[in-house]
């Protein structure tokens, strides 16, 4: 686990280095909103399961940190929807796998949880598209190819086609 910033210029095609900070972390998930970088779960150095929400500044090369919340988890996904960061799935504290949606609101600094639902997995991948976080693949006790679709709006999950 790491807490070093190395920066990628894709204009320059170069890489630098920011200023250290936030807790070092691996198997997170990050999101990007009003230049900066949010940084939430994970495992620590220590590998132990963690909540807390470190911010790196982009234009200030600064760290702060957010409010710790939500069941502390890794090896999950992430989305981005109007200011709120929606993590699903991963693993707990106990390695078992997560069905539950945690909701960090960036503007309020404060967590709030979602309806729980698709089918509980890690090593996942998600992308939202029209208000709804698709998650597919990833690792249940074998790999598996299947589309879960979470409404953000609506709170509600469905199946999408096996693919």
């Amino acid at each position: 686990a790491l807490n070093s910033m190395d920066i990628y210029s894709i204009a320059g095609n170069s890489w630098s280095t920011g200023t250290t900070g936030g807790t070092a972390r691996m198997s997170h998930t990050s999101a990007l909103y009003n230049g900066k970088i949010y940084y939430w779960g994970g495992d620590n150095a220590g590998f132990s399961r963690i909540n807390s929400v470190d911010i790196y500044n982009i234009a200030g090369n600064s760290w702060s940190t957010g409010t710790s919340g939500g069941t502390a988890r890794a090896y999950h996904v992430s989305v981005l929807f109007n200011g709120k960061m929606y993590n699903w799935g991963g693993e707990n504290s106990a390695s078992s796998r997560l069905t539950s949606v945690d909701i960090y609101d960036i503007t309020l600094d404060s967590w709030s949880t979602g309806t729980s639902g698709g089918t509980a997995r890690d090593y996942s991948s998600a992308v939202l598209y029209n208000g709804k976080m698709y998650v597919w693949a990833g690792l249940t006790t074998v790999a598996v190819n299947t589309v879960d679709i979470y409404d953000i709006v609506n709170s509600s999950w469905t199946t999408g086609t096996t693919g």
